[in-house]
């Protein structure tokens, strides 16, 4: 397509050490970079500027430029679209997971004929407005992800113009939408990334008002929980929706030498089993359970100030390399302590994925700075997340309110 050019995105939400940035078969990244070469041609892809000599993406193919990604995400993009001269754009996140040829042909046609479009995924949780009422029961909304395509010129303008108010939407479609470019969204059916050849269906833009979780207070903690509508805690619950979420996340997890899955109780515990069950890897999982044993590996789940709040692992080896699993990370501080104690029992660990991750910068960078990546099914933005945290008795709690 001599016309239109892609951008791959691996910087900001990607909090990667070596082994995500790889060449390897399986990465997210190469698998988008071969993906996007096939059917554009030309191809450029942002990274850390550290990760520049060590991100062996290029595999001798012409047409694929690698280049420092920005302080931002969104800056990131700017740049990349800015440093082009085809009239349209097909943008990618590696944060998104991987995507099908398919569903990039189909948001490319759809937006030739929209002037934007996006891939999008039916909701799982259900949704509310920033007022706290109800806006759409699970499955009732669309999420809209990666690929986006629209013309450059449209995007620049957009960024030029762009007021951001406080809740506002920083990815390309929130962009282009303050701007009045609305886009139509091409309907990923499935998470499973083989069923997406499938996608088809254009769904208004207008459908999307999508912008707040709820969450529920819990006794003993400084901040709520985050609902999902499937969680069987609180009621029963469909698996259907869960196991799509955990193949997503199965799809985004490099499981090269992963040999057990590590799920932190309470809520954590479930995906875990499913994520153990779907990639057949060994189960274990962190629990309030203390035993006189010389295996024991202990750490603070940091929100948790109940006595409960010490979970124990048993039964890991000094280095055997394990993926933590979770339903939600917050502040990241639990899973910061999990990690260090696992280390010091030398256990390996470099990644963590989660059902739901609150996209924050200070989170992001608290994993950085141990060398964990992050993948989240769902990324949720802190200011529209109601009543998840509550000053503790320092005023703060790691995260702004």
């Amino acid at each position: 397509m001599a016309d239109l050019q892609a951008v791959i995105v691996a910087t900001g939400r990607l909090v990667a050490g070596a082994r995500r940035l790889s060449a390897r078969d399986g990465s997210v990244l190469t698998q988008l970079v071969h993906v996007a070469h096939d059917e554009v041609g030309d191809v450029l892809v942002a990274v850390p500027p550290g990760d520049l000599q060590r991100v062996g993406v290029r595999q001798g193919r012409r047409g694929i430029r690698v280049v420092a990604g920005g302080a931002t995400t969104t800056k990131t993009l700017e740049a990349l679209v800015a440093s082009g001269t085809s009239p349209w754009v097909v943008s990618l996140d590696v944060a998104d997971g991987p995507v099908t040829a398919e569903v990039v042909r189909a948001v490319v046609t759809s937006a030739r004929e929209h002037g934007v479009a996006a891939a999008a995924r039916r909701s799982i949780g259900a949704q509310y407005r920033p007022d706290g009422s109800f806006l759409a029961p699970p499955e009732g909304a669309v999420t809209p992800t990666t690929p986006v395509c629209f013309t450059r010129q449209d995007y620049l303008d957009a960024c030029r113009g762009d007021v951001v108010p406080e809740e506002a939407d920083p990815s390309p479609v929130g962009i282009l939408a303050r701007a009045g470019r609305r886009a139509a969204f091409v309907l990923v059916p499935s998470d499973d990334p083989e069923s997406c050849a499938e996608a088809a269906d254009v769904v208004p833009a207008e459908s999307r008002d999508v912008v707040t979780l709820a969450t529920v207070p819990l006794v003993g903690r400084d901040r709520g929980q985050i609902t999902w509508s499937f969680d069987p805690r609180y009621g029963s619950g469909d698996t259907e929706p869960l196991e799509r979420m955990v193949r997503r996340l199965v799809a985004m997890a490099d499981l090269t030498d992963v040999e057990t899955v590590v799920g932190i109780p309470e809520a954590g515990s479930i995906p875990a089993h499913v994520f153990a069950a779907l990639t057949g890897r060994r189960l274990a999982l962190a629990s309030i359970w203390h035993a006189d044993r010389p295996d024991v590996i202990a750490f603070r789940e940091d929100h948790d100030a109940t006595p409960i709040g010490v979970k124990r692992i048993y039964g890991l080896r000094a280095g055997e390399r394990v993926l933590i699993v979770e339903d939600e990370v917050t502040s990241g501080r639990t899973v910061v302590n999990c990690v260090t104690a696992l280390r010091a029992a030398g256990v390996i660990v470099d990644q963590v994925v989660t059902l739901f991750a609150v996209d924050h910068d200070e989170m992001r960078e608290r994993l950085a700075g141990i060398g964990v990546a992050i993948h989240a099914a769902e990324w949720v933005d802190p200011r529209h997340v109601g009543g998840l945290w509550r000053p503790g008795a320092d005023g703060t709690n790691g995260l702004p309110a």
